[in-house]
């Protein structure tokens, strides 16, 4: 078979922004990077006047990451529109947080886990929460939100027996004391996509909205689970256009439920 190098290059899309530092100057050599699945991507820097473009962007999701001096790690991501032009305004970077916590079990002892986290009010549906950098806590538990900014994280912490625990914490006004994440034993939401050939995403959040899990439901996977502890939680289900399709209450207790999608 013959591939057509200029329809394939049609596809692909150009990102642009301006970036600015925490002072609200020109980011100048930061450098943004748009990654799709397969870890691959392209990138660009920062002019004098925080101008930054990227080309010959794949369309679908892709992670982005902004890295500049002396400002947070900024994490997320974005949906590429095959052949756009996309111009992402303005993006102001915070200052760097010491975001410090430690996990500890039900009764109180700190306990070794791998973390994740992701900025809350950097993140949108249908996108997932950000998995591709995670943290270790000490044989006490203690750990930290590497390259944390001034935002809103939610945290979430998985032990080697399988216990998971949640946090939402404020950077912002985090004091140096380590907050604490409380792992339990979970139960799994089974998760079934009843619609062929279309994507869904599964927010399951907390009693004030805030996410604590998604999952993507793409065709190629029409099956998935959560593991949560028991509690109360709010399971919202979205297209793969960010539109709300479905949203219940969610309660575990005790035992695994499972779930169609619509």
């Amino acid at each position: 078979f013959v591939v057509d190098l200029a329809s394939v290059q049609s596809r692909c899309a150009k990102v642009r922004m301006r970036i600015l530092a925490p002072d609200g100057q020109p980011a100048v050599g930061a450098i943004a990077r748009l990654s799709s699945a397969q870890g691959g991507g392209e990138a660009g820097r920062c002019d004098e006047q925080g101008i930054c473009v990227i080309e010959n962007v794949m369309p679908g999701l892709a992670a982005f990451n902004i890295m500049a001096k002396s400002a947070e790690r900024y994490t997320s991501h974005l949906t590429i529109a095959a052949g756009s032009d996309r111009d992402l305004g303005d993006i102001m970077l915070t200052t760097t947080s010491e975001l410090l916590g430690q996990i500890v079990t039900s009764d109180g002892a700190g306990i070794a886990a791998t973390v994740q986290w992701t900025a809350l009010d950097l993140w949108r549906p249908p996108h997932p929460m950000i998995d591709r950098r995670s943290g270790s806590a000490d044989a006490d538990g203690n750990f930290q939100v590497y390259g944390a900014g001034q935002r809103r994280y939610s945290v979430v912490a998985r032990t080697a027996d399988k216990r998971v625990g949640f946090a939402v914490v404020d950077a912002a006004v985090a004091s140096a004391e380590r907050f604490k994440l409380t792992v339990h034993a979970t139960h799994a939401l089974h998760l079934k996509a009843t619609q062929p050939l279309q994507v869904r995403a599964v927010v399951v959040a907390d009693a004030n909205g805030n996410a604590l899990q998604v999952r993507r439901i793409e065709p190629r996977w029409p099956t998935s689970q959560i593991a949560l502890p028991d509690g109360e939680y709010r399971m919202t289900v979205y297209d793969g256009f960010g539109n709300q399709l479905a949203r219940e209450v969610l309660n575990i207790a005790g035992a695994d439920i499972e779930k169609e999608l619509p």
